[in-house]
């Protein structure tokens, strides 16, 4: 699964998720592509630890740190997904709101955007 360049994929990926490799490889040997990881769960067993190229230090592995922008809508709508699967989203006509106990939100001091 390597090449031998900085380039060079590293990981697993458990049998039968092979497609996702293909994937993965097919994504980091566009030139563009500098460095990835990605880690895959499915029904609560890893399937896929996969990370490829370098992070501008050294190579791309399970401990670098990245920035992810605009991640959340599609998580959310995954949620959401979930819920209306099941037969249960949060319905605003029904005054159902979705309550977060905690959510790490700073005070706005003026309007946003300014």
């Amino acid at each position: 699964m390597s090449t031998p360049n900085d380039r060079a994929l590293r990981g697993d990926v458990a049998p039968g998720w092979e497609p996702v490799l293909d994937a993965f490889a097919a994504i980091m040997s566009r030139p563009e592509e500098r460095g990835a990881g990605l880690h895959v769960i499915h029904r609560g067993r890893t399937v896929a630890d996969l990370y490829g190229g370098t992070d501008g230090e050294g190579p791309y592995g399970p401990d670098t740190r990245q920035v992810i922008f605009s991640a959340s809508k599609g998580i959310a709508a995954a949620c959401l997904a979930v819920l209306a699967d099941r037969g249960d989203p949060p319905q605003a006509d029904r005054g159902e709101v979705v309550k977060v106990d905690h959510a790490p939100v700073a005070a706005a001091t003026a309007p946003w955007p300014a």
